[in-house]
Formats: structure tokens, sequence, C-alpha cells
């Protein structure tokens, strides 16, 4: 099991691309419930457009830092031994994974 401090970022990361898309979602059918589609992603209104991205350099920012701290830090940079991955670090390598699906 993972430490608490070690769950903090990603857990942010889920839980607010979560109430972004909860919030654009009920916004947008209350504004107009004939014409409602669920989208992938939701852009950011206002700012002449500039912010309309927002939530995908959101993803793509906070899901590179917590793989490197999964796949570089938390290992040590003790990736291989002896010519093969480190069993002592398959958690950290599971997790790299899944932020790559991310």
């Amino acid at each position: 099991m993972g430490s608490f401090r070690g769950h903090v970022l990603p857990g942010t990361l889920f839980l607010s691309v979560g109430v972004w898309h909860m919030w654009s979602s009920i916004a947008r059918y209350v504004s107009y419930p004939k014409s409602f589609r669920v989208r992938v992603w939701n852009p950011v209104p206002g700012f002449d457009g500039r912010l309309k991205y927002l939530q995908l350099y959101f993803i793509l920012v906070g899901g590179f830092i917590d793989l490197c701290i999964e796949f570089l830090y938390s290992t040590h940079l003790h990736i291989f031994v002896h010519g093969i991955l480190n069993p002592s670090h398959m958690n950290n390598f599971e997790h790299s994974g899944m932020l790559l699906m991310f």
C-alpha cells in the first residue's frame, strides 16, 4: 500500500477533473436539456477562448508530473537491477502504466 502523501497528488487530479466534468455537464443540461450530450472534455468558457483547452492541459501536465514521480523519483532511478526490472518497484511501474492510459 502506498502512503497518504503518495495518493494526494493523483487523487486531487482525479477529483478536480471529476468535479469539473460534473459541474459542466449539469450546467449544460440545465441550460439546454433538449440538445444535451455528454462530452469527453469540456471547454472552459470565457477569456475570449484563450482558456478553452485548460482542462486538457491540466490533465496532461498533472498526469506527466505524477508519472515522473511514480517512475523516476519513487524508484530512486534504480529501475534495472542486474539487467532486469527491479522487482521491489513493480507497484510503481504499474501505477505508471495506469497513468499512461489516463
